[in-house]
């Protein structure tokens, strides 16, 4: 089947993250941009200009230097405030994980229903866990793991609700990749499939492997598989499934460090859903 083409979805993206799971990224920029005259403005100008407008009268002050040093400082702490402000100089946040996955599987099907059951690896030796709760949310963080080479997590965007409150999931998607591979399915069946910022499609029955080494596989049933796996033994895939009134997923890990919205749910003393990323 091959991939519709919805606007917004081409071109490359930037690696972040995104609120949505259809929501596109803006293009990727790799030169700053320069000044009016072309030339970038060097980070000694300020004492430049000072000593060629009076710089005289003052350069042989303690006052004087003592400006010229603070004019420097100022335009310094200015850009690095400007870099914050766009994104360009903030820190990653620290991953950790919230459970070691035995054989767990994370879903969120119906109306959604989210679920976690399998195994679990704790200090104590492997626990088995069957935890089911209700959301009609959209989740950004629905399951996410660190332990795969450039990240892998899954997000749901919800529809409006009907007259009873209830939502279903309108879209689900996996990042991957570093955010340069991703995989939506709406609730009508349709895919967009992105690998390396670029749009392919899928034939029914067919595979593609991503920019980032993950895998995907289209079901004859139209249902899509995304898979990504570590060198050490460890594998996480998840199903996306259309059920005519929502999108059904189901992510299975193994052998690996796991965290997201439906972990912190099952979590003792449990406050609300948190974005917690995990690693092994």
């Amino acid at each position: 089947m091959n991939s519709p083409q919805w606007p917004g979805i081409a071109g490359p993206f930037v690696p972040q993250r995104y609120g949505f799971p259809d929501e596109a990224p803006p293009a990727r920029s790799t030169t700053a941009a320069p000044a009016a005259d072309g030339v970038a403005t060097p980070w000694w100008s300020p004492i430049g200009n000072a000593l060629s407008q009076g710089g005289a009268n003052n350069a042989g002050t303690v006052f004087g230097v003592l400006q010229l040093i603070l004019a420097v400082l100022q335009q310094v702490v200015g850009t690095f405030a400007a870099g914050a402000q766009s994104g360009g100089t903030t820190a990653p946040s620290p991953f950790h994980a919230a459970e070691q996955a035995g054989d767990v599987d994370i879903s969120s099907t119906g109306d959604p229903h989210l679920a976690q059951t399998g195994t679990i690896r704790t200090p104590a030796g492997t626990q088995n866990v069957d935890q089911h709760f209700d959301s009609m949310a959209s989740h950004d963080d629905l399951v996410e793991t660190n332990a795969v080479a450039g990240g892998y997590r899954v997000s749901t965007a919800v529809t409006q609700s009907d007259a009873n409150g209830v939502t279903y999931n309108r879209a689900a998607t996996v990042h991957a990749g570093g955010g340069f591979d991703c995989v939506t399915m709406r609730n009508d069946g349709s895919v967009a499939i992105v690998s390396g910022g670029e749009q392919i499609g899928i034939e029914k029955g067919a595979s593609v492997t991503l920019g980032g080494g993950e895998t995907v596989t289209e079901n004859q049933d139209g249902s899509l598989v995304v898979s990504a796996a570590n060198d050490s033994g460890g594998t996480i895939s998840t199903t996306l499934r259309a059920n005519g009134a929502g999108v059904d997923v189901t992510t299975h890990a193994h052998q690996l460090g796991i965290g997201g919205d439906v972990v912190e749910q099952g979590r003792p003393h449990h406050g609300g859903h948190h974005r917690r990323p995990a690693q092994a």
